[in-house]
């Protein structure tokens, strides 16, 4: 279940080998300012989170987009995560690069540096400033976790969406259905402050199907947008019967953003099955006090999740 990841070690371990990690820790890059890295797998969702990163990218600067697989391929993400830049005006942000892809299907090429060793740099580059966003599985931050034994350290934290706290009765999330392993070793072994966004307070927190409509209508660019990507998805969610449209990873976004939408939360100590044959990527609580507990967002207001999103659908 967890071969994915091993290749991937593997792959990364040998550019390490090729081209060696920075230095350690040094306090002489450290940040005031809060920035923003996004580790994404480029799907629908993770699309309408981008744009509300994007909006807010002057108050809250994004330093780096890596890409994984997951809802697709890497290639694709990055020309997912492309297509968002451009819809948002930001092409020209010299900071934004993309890292875990050679070539995108638009024929753009990335850096040939692993996702991994890009974030273990940027970690030390910007030591307790860096905001890790995990849209997607956890593939990218396990692998820099295990090249380099400064990188959780050097995080300010790690906020996730994905995981689940109900147990088997809420169902695996994808995510961390994609790389148990990589979950795992994240949820247990990360020295800075986690936060999970997980699956029960994202379906609980989407758009009510009576404003989708209206919304799925805006007359602007971010709106005609989103009424295109979701054409197909909110039929399937509706004859699913998903109480709302779900924009799971636009509420992470919204959470990483405005901590204040944050109505409820519980700190457990986790880990996530990755061995079983029925249930690999299903987050188990633990009862001990022996390993750093993770902070569970297990509500929102969803009234500023829908405000959120009629702004950010506004904005452009």
């Amino acid at each position: 279940m967890y071969s994915t990841m091993k290749l991937a070690f593997l792959v990364t371990f040998v550019a390490v080998l090729q081209g060696g990690l920075s230095s350690p820790l040094s306090t002489e890059t450290l940040q005031p300012t809060k920035f923003l890295v996004v580790d994404t797998d480029g799907g629908i969702d993770d699309t309408l989170a981008l744009l509300l990163l994007l909006q807010n990218y002057d108050k809250t600067p994004i330093l780096s987009i890596t890409c994984l697989f997951g809802n697709t391929d890497r290639r694709q993400a990055c020309d997912n995560v492309l297509r968002i830049l451009a819809l948002a005006d930001r092409q020209g942000v010299t900071i934004l690069y993309f890292v875990g892809s050679y070539q995108t299907n638009s024929g753009q090429q990335f850096s040939r540096i692993p996702a991994a060793l890009a974030l273990s740099k940027l970690s030390r580059q910007y030591p307790g400033a860096i905001t890790l966003l995990a849209l997607g599985p956890l593939t990218n931050l396990a692998l820099a976790h295990r090249i380099d034994p400064y990188f959780t350290h050097n995080l300010r934290e790690i906020v996730i969406l994905g995981g689940n706290y109900n147990g088997i009765l809420t169902g695996i999330e994808f995510n961390f259905e994609e790389d148990p392993l990589a979950a795992n070793i994240i949820l247990t072994e990360a020295a800075c402050p986690v936060t999970l966004v997980p699956l029960e307070t994202t379906t609980k927190n989407g758009i009510p199907w009576d404003l989708y409509p209206e919304l799925a209508k805006t007359d602007t660019r971010f709106g005609h947008f989103f009424g295109r990507v979701s054409e197909v998805q909110h039929i399937r969610e509706r004859q699913r019967g998903d109480p709302t449209y779900i924009v799971y990873d636009f509420v992470a976004a919204a959470v990483v953003l405005h901590p204040d939408i944050v109505t409820a939360e519980e700190k457990r100590v986790l880990a996530v099955e990755y061995e079983r044959q029925f249930t690999p990527g299903t987050t188990v609580v633990l009862d001990t006090m022996e390993r750093k507990p993770v902070r569970i967002v297990t509500d929102v207001n969803g009234t500023a999740i829908v405000e959120l999103f009629r702004r950010m659908l506004n904005s452009m």
